[in-house]
């Protein structure tokens, strides 16, 4: 039977605990300039800001670039959020960030990247989170001393940047850029 409390409670529920509002879309952890869930600045009180668009995936899944970019750098950062690989299309432009990887095979600065397999989707258990990908986009070369590979959220105010590149000035949501790397499964 439905009441007046069931026709305004039950679309209410549905709004509330919907992906959307906690910043996530179909098929993505959490999308571009979503509030960061762990971290405020201790000023002001904004939270920080998701730098890039996360994508989900399973744990061993490939990794393939669909654009051609060229290789930068890689590495593993050792808190955590595993392996990263930066390309980029245009010397001096922008950079292209993909984080949470393992598996990174040896690239040539300069390389190619289109069709080749850049790694696979890393466990994150220490972080206590799902499998997943985060791909960022900033509007700036690496310079090869700057923090961008180890950043996933920046304060949306100047109290906590800390030398940082301004959020969101300096990146763009990735979801404009069409698909640039594609999750291949593994067979299980």
């Amino acid at each position: 039977m439905v009441n007046n409390y069931t026709r305004w409670w039950l679309p209410a529920f549905f709004l509330l605990f919907s992906p959307a509002w906690f910043g996530a879309a179909p098929g993505h952890a959490m999308d571009f300039g979503s509030p960061w869930p762990s971290e405020s600045c201790a000023v002001c009180g904004k939270p920080f800001r998701h730098t890039g668009l996360d994508i989900v995936g399973k744990e061993g899944d490939r990794v393939v670039f669909r654009r051609h970019m060229r290789f930068v750098a890689s590495g593993y950062d050792t808190t955590g959020w595993k392996g990263y690989v930066l390309a980029d299309r245009h010397a001096n432009t922008f950079t292209v960030l993909i984080f949470h990887l393992d598996n990174i095979p040896v690239f040539a600065k300069g390389e190619d990247l289109y069709g080749k397999t850049i790694g696979t989707v890393a466990n994150l258990e220490r972080r206590k989170t799902s499998p997943h990908l985060h791909l960022g986009y900033r509007k700036a070369p690496y310079t090869g001393t700057s923090l961008l590979p180890i950043v996933g959220a920046l304060p949306d105010c100047p109290h906590e940047a800390k030398g940082l590149p301004e959020f969101p000035e300096h990146f763009m949501d990735p979801s404009r850029l069409g698909r640039i790397i594609e999750v291949v499964p593994v067979h299980r």
